[in-house]
């Protein structure tokens, strides 16, 4: 019995001993190879340009969503309702992935950040600090994205108009990303229909309807959000990663505000304004190109900023 029990003691040190000696004898193997990648935390694999949409991650702070390269088409279908003549339909491929905000930029965000809040004391304004950051300008989100790359290391930027609708249509050919029941949308957005009682004329806390099929919030209504882009009339046949950085006036705003009517906030509902608007219905969200996420930490890797009531003021490189 003595030599028994010895044996099984023996047995269960080496057993762990022999199995890594194996494993590791084996890591040459196409299949184990496979499986020790996948052992990996998530936030250490690259994401391939086949990974499904929809997958997230958490970057300094921020969930960010997962949208593949694809092909899709931009603007309004012919019998779309409310449809206008700046919706020309054409193909549009997108050949690289990228990851997008799952909501906009919240006042939370930009304090840390910024240290300051532009919002304060103005009219029709949350101070929920979970609702949109408003009255930021486009040249206000640069100098934004310009900091928070700064201090984190990322290289954070608008989308493009072209990524925006993209993201918003989440794999839908419809008017709006639940389909083209404008009834339907007060169920996905803040508009007008459902924020316009006595205590709720403002931007709402993010993510605080349904999301998009892809897992995306508040890309109909609650707040305009700027792209990248000048705004300039679309092109007649397909298209490829367009982005219009010279020519065009205004920059483009997208998805539509909290005071909107459903029309405006289709998928392919744009419109434009001057680079240095500022509006209590006027945002922006994040986006980082496919593996730029890669080495980020999920949390803020710096310390708060004392905020203060103005913005200071920034003279981001134009596009």
């Amino acid at each position: 019995r003595r030599i028994q029990v010895r044996l099984m003691q023996q047995r269960s040190i080496l057993l762990p001993v022999f199995l890594a000696v194996a494993l590791v004898a084996a890591a040459d193997e196409p299949g184990i190879k496979a499986v020790i990648k996948g052992a990996q935390p998530a936030a250490e694999q690259a994401v391939g340009a086949a990974s499904p949409a929809g997958q997230k991650r958490t970057c300094v702070g921020v969930e960010m969503v997962w949208c593949p390269p694809g092909r899709f088409m931009m603007g309004s279908a012919a019998d779309e309702q409310g449809l206008t003549a700046a919706e020309t339909p054409h193909e549009t491929t997108l050949t690289h992935g990228f990851w997008i905000g799952a909501t906009e930029v919240t006042k939370a965000l930009w304090e840390k950040v910024m240290g300051s809040r532009p919002w304060e004391g103005k009219s029709n304004v949350s101070n929920e600090p979970d609702s949109p950051a408003v009255y930021v300008s486009w040249h206000d989100a640069r100098a934004f994205l310009s900091a928070l790359n700064e201090k984190t290391g990322g290289a954070f930027r608008l989308p493009t108009e072209a990524e925006w609708e993209y993201a918003c249509r989440a794999g839908t050919t419809t008017a709006f990303c639940c389909g083209d029941d404008a009834s339907a949308l007060v169920e996905y957005a803040w508009i007008r229909e459902n924020t316009h009682a006595p205590d709720r004329k403002y931007a709402q806390q993010v993510g605080g309807r349904a999301p998009n099929a892809w897992g995306i919030y508040d890309m109909h209504g609650n707040v305009w959000e700027w792209c990248e882009d000048r705004y300039n009339p679309y092109p007649q046949g397909p298209v490829t990663d367009p982005l219009e950085r010279t020519t065009g006036a205004g920059r483009v705003i997208r998805g539509g505000g909290w005071q909107c009517s459903p029309g405006f906030c289709r998928s392919a509902h744009r419109d434009r304004l001057p680079e240095e608007t500022r509006d209590n219905s006027l945002g922006f969200r994040l986006m980082i190109g496919a593996d730029a996420t890669l080495g980020l930490p999920e949390t803020f890797p710096f310390a708060e900023k004392t905020p203060s009531a103005s913005v200071p003021p920034a003279e981001p490189e134009l596009v």
